[in-house]
């Protein structure tokens, strides 16, 4: 009788245990690449991330500014390219017009092609420093998430009574 009551108290003991454990926070975001990362082993696509770290405040926050640095480079990149593709082709004719003997038409071109390649390359600068600037808010806002992760977990520790792994006593998981 005895034995059977105790094997009800460490049945009823262990399924306390593992039910609170299922109450715990998220698992928490890291990087698997340079430009991927990954949650409990699986990677996460970009709505996926930008879902869970818009479930806390202070990861959104540096999250939303990572996303608008990351469209304006992503924007200006695009647009110093088209210069820079705009500019040499003006450099190509001017070139062409010189050749033939044309200096005025060839002047008038390269001018025109100076500065498209000077806008080119300024966009393009522009847009390659927002980028970098947009994946050091991405990093913040995954350490701010991961920061309130653990602490969460932390403060959510679970103290237990059951089988440990030297017998029967009592545990504080956290």
């Amino acid at each position: 009788m005895k034995s059977v009551n105790l094997i009800v108290i460490l049945f009823t003991i262990i399924g306390m245990n593992l039910s609170a454990q299922d109450h715990l926070p998220g698992p928490i975001v890291e990087e698997a690449h340079k430009t991927s990362y990954q949650q409990d082993g699986k990677y996460l696509t970009k709505r996926e991330l930008a879902e869970i770290l818009r479930s806390n405040s202070a990861s959104e926050k540096e999250y939303n500014k990572s996303a608008k640095l990351s469209k304006s480079g992503g924007t200006g990149t695009a647009r110093g390219i088209i210069f820079l593709v705009e500019g040499m082709t003006a450099t190509r004719f001017s070139l062409k017009a010189h050749l033939d003997g044309n200096d005025s038409k060839a002047s008038r071109i390269m001018t025109n092609s100076d500065i498209a390649l000077i806008s080119g390359l300024s966009l393009l600068t522009i847009g390659i420093t927002f980028g970098g600037i947009s994946v050091h808010h991405l990093k913040k806002s995954i350490n701010s998430y991961n920061g309130t992760q653990k602490q969460s977990k932390i403060e959510n520790g679970i103290f237990f009574f059951g089988i440990t792994g030297e017998g029967v006593g009592v545990g504080l998981r956290f």
